[in-house]
Order: structure tokens, then C-alpha cells, then sequence
């Protein structure tokens, strides 16, 4: 099990097109990437009382409010360094609101690597994360968490391609004659 010091968490928590509030948020080992626990949810969205806010649609009346997995999302978030598109202007304002309107403490990063600014940097890291989706909605359900984790697994497994500083490197440099 690795080091809670070198933990990351990618997470979106979003208002979704159905009225509901989504979370998907995964922790992960900061050196390899790999998975050590996995949530995705969807939730009523409160009101200052923490009562369910009068804007859920009927038909999903009966789910729970945030009240019921913050342990969970406490646990995956707080005191990591947190990834994801749309964090700081976002994710992370809505998730502190709705902490808030349970009467819960919120959980706190230990850092944010918020991939919006770095998508739009023009690098060839950022082109190659353009490349792989990163920041895109998935088709179906409404998070992207796990669609941005796997962007940037992708990237940085590619990202050695991009150090080669010639064709020759590829193998594709042409023979010198022996004259």
C-alpha cells in the first residue's frame, strides 16, 4: 500500500443535465497511477437547511443528499493533491457548498492541478492530452473524472515519444555513406 503522502485524487462533482449532483472521484498512487479506491454517485442537492433543495426533480426525490456518502468523499479527497478539469473554478466551489449545507467539514487539498489552463497551453503534452480526451464529457453519464485519469495516464505513457529529439531517434535517419 502506498505512502498516504504520495496519494492523488481526480474527482468531478458537477450539477448534472438531470437536476441531480454527480460525483466520481478516484484515488490513486501519484507514481504509477494506479486505482486504490473508486466512487461514483449521484445526490439530491441540499438547501442552506441540508433539506433536499426544492429544484430536484420528483421522479428522484427518493435519493439520498450528499449527507449520506461525505465520509466517502472525505476519505478520497482530503489532504491529497487533486486532479481534474474545472476544479478551481467548479468542482470544488459547488463540493464546499453542498459540505456546507449538510453542516459537514469540507474536505481540503494539499494541492490542485486544475487541467483546464494546461489543456489550452499549447505544449506538446497539452496537444497530446487534447488528443486523448482529456477535459471532454463522456457520452453518457455526465462525470469526466475517469475519462480525464485516463488521458492522463495515456500522456504520460507517451510522453517518452515526445522526448526524442530527432527522426534518427525513431530509427528513420538515413545511412552515411562510407566515402
Amino acid at each position: 500500500m502506498p505512502e498516504l503522502g504520495k496519494l492523488v485524487a481526480f474527482f468531478d462533482f458537477k450539477d448534472g443535465r438531470d437536476g441531480l449532483l454527480h460525483f466520481s472521484g478516484m484515488t490513486a498512487c501519484s507514481e504509477t497511477l494506479s486505482v486504490i479506491t473508486r466512487h461514483r454517485f449521484c445526490v439530491q442537492a441540499t438547501d442552506n437547511t441540508g433539506k433536499p433543495a426544492s429544484t430536484t426533480p420528483a421522479r428522484d426525490k427518493n435519493k439520498p443528499t450528499l449527507d449520506r456518502y461525505y465520509k466517502s468523499v472525505y476519505f478520497i479527497l482530503h489532504d491529497k493533491f487533486w486532479i481534474g478539469h474545472g476544479l478551481v473554478n467548479s468542482d470544488w466551489a459547488k463540493l464546499e457548498e453542498e459540505f456546507n449545507h449538510i453542516g459537514k467539514p469540507s474536505p481540503k487539498p494539499k494541492g490542485i492541478i486544475d487541467t483546464v489552463p494546461f489543456i489550452s497551453s499549447g505544449t506538446k503534452l497539452a496537444q497530446l492530452a487534447v488528443l486523448f480526451g482529456l477535459g471532454e464529457p463522456s457520452l453518457g453519464y455526465y462525470n469526466n473524472c475517469e475519462e480525464n485519469y485516463d488521458a492522463i495516464k495515456q500522456c504520460r505513457d507517451a510522453m517518452p515519444i515526445l522526448d526524442m529529439e530527432t527522426e534518427k531517434d525513431m530509427g528513420t535517419a538515413t545511412r552515411k555513406s562510407n566515402n
